[in-house]
């Protein structure tokens, strides 16, 4: 993996580029990030991701990394008895994901959602739905990737690629 850019101005930058802790053991080469200029990075990490933050300077940036994983190839554990919550159930700290972003606006991807999904049972059947659709409808390329494309703007385009698969439906 690489990434090079280039910045005007001093950039603040947060990253998610290792791996999330419970696939560390799984790993057959270190998890290593190149970065040129040397910068100071912290990282946070939660179930989910390992996040690097890190305030880029003026000029080019060059981020590299390279690592090698086993991974047995076996499907994600399924719960055909998982139900879904109404949003008022929810846990406080789950919220926040589903507030809209720059990259996901919630508002305008419910009508569809609702179009496509809306007649399913609620609960696993219905995420199961609409994992299927995602994965056979976007594809995840960053050639495709420009910092103005949005989940929505992948909807409703004939080209569906998304750079980050976290922000699809």
């Amino acid at each position: 993996m690489t990434f090079n850019s280039r910045f005007l101005h001093l950039w603040p930058w947060l990253g998610c580029c290792m791996f999330i802790p419970s696939r560390v053991p799984d790993l057959r080469e270190p998890d290593e990030i190149g970065i040129s200029p040397a910068l100071t990075m912290g990282a946070t990490s939660t179930a989910m991701a390992t996040a690097v933050p890190m305030g880029c300077p003026s000029g080019p940036l060059h981020l590299s990394g390279s690592t090698l994983i086993t991974d047995p190839g076996t499907p994600d554990a399924s719960s055909p008895d998982a139900q879904e919550h109404p949003v008022n159930e929810l846990p406080p700290e789950t919220l926040r994901y589903l507030l809209n972003s720059r990259y996901c606006e919630v508002d305008r991807l419910s009508n569809i959602a609702m179009e496509l999904f809306g007649h399913l049972q609620p609960g696993w059947s219905r995420v199961q739905a609409i994992c299927g659709w995602v994965n056979w409808k976007v594809a995840f390329g960053y050639h495709h990737a420009r910092s103005s494309k949005t989940a929505s703007g992948c909807v409703y385009r004939a080209h569906r690629s998304l750079r980050d698969f976290s922000i699809s439906l």
